[in-house]
């Protein structure tokens, strides 16, 4: 099964604007097959373990142009909520053009929004 891709939401910028509700989408029925959403250098992905245990998110970096990577992996308590980022697209950015995260479960639900330009 090939990677789920998410697409991200855009964070109100009408200073007026009382909120927003975010979407939250379950991991990929494959956990190991992974998410994915395109890359903009303005990205937060944040992560919610709706499981009865502890879970692992990850986010799977590319080596810079010195070489380094920096994948990352937290444990994420029960009904806990994670943020990652922003990512910038050196360091973050595939082959594909797009950021890749996963879980260790399908119980794991994401959102991923996207900032406004400043």
């Amino acid at each position: 099964m090939a990677r789920q891709a998410h697409t991200a939401q855009a964070l109100p910028t009408d200073t007026n604007y009382a909120g927003a509700t975010l979407t939250w989408t379950a991991t990929n029925s494959t956990p190991a097959d992974g998410e994915s959403v395109v890359s903009t250098g303005k990205d937060l992905i944040l992560a919610f373990n709706s499981s009865g245990g502890a879970l692992t998110a990850t986010i799977t970096s590319v080596a810079d142009s010195l070489g380094r990577t920096r994948t990352m992996s937290l444990a994420v308590a029960a009904g806990a909520y994670a943020m990652f980022g922003p990512f910038r697209q050196t360091g973050w950015k595939q082959t594909d053009g797009n950021i890749y995260f996963s879980s260790t479960a399908t119980t794991m639900k994401w959102a991923v929004l996207r900032l406004p330009a400043v």
